[in-house]
């Protein structure tokens, strides 16, 4: 009876998980460092982000992309690594860039953009210093 139990577990865990929408990835460019970035262009990849997960790459990230310009904040509920967001205008303009820090319980700090946004992207902790990021570099977004 087990082994029919495990299969059913493995085939609904494989039937809704190809049902799960993968997101599509981007190149952005910061500062002439290209990144990989996972494109969070619906509600729920915005509210999910990058939520749970262990670790990214050097050169991987999340681009949070909005409908129209606003002051949308982050925090980091549940997520479990430093990250820097790097906040960008309509202009394509950072105009912020601060650190993240996890936080596994409620509450969480709240990290909003000094002035409304279009974009905000999501990168290993320490990138942007690492890569010389400042205030009103330009952000190119696509291959």
């Amino acid at each position: 009876m087990k082994p029919v139990a495990i299969l059913l577990a493995f085939s609904f865990l494989f039937f809704f998980g190809c049902l799960a929408p993968a997101l599509r990835t981007t190149q952005v460019t910061l500062n002439d460092v290209q990144i990989t970035a996972w494109v969070a262009d619906t509600q729920q990849a915005r509210t999910t982000g990058l939520m749970g997960m262990q670790s990214i790459g050097e050169k991987e990230g999340m681009l949070f992309v909005y409908d129209r310009p606003g002051k949308y904040a982050f925090w980091m509920k549940d997520t479990i690594m430093s990250l820097d967001i790097i906040f960008v205008s309509s202009d394509m303009r950072i105009i912020s860039i601060q650190r993240m820090e996890p936080c596994a319980q409620e509450p969480c700090e709240i990290y909003p953009p000094p002035s409304d946004i279009m974009y905000a992207i999501e990168v290993k902790g320490g990138f942007a210093e690492r890569n010389g990021l400042e205030t009103g570099q330009t952000v190119a977004i696509g291959s």
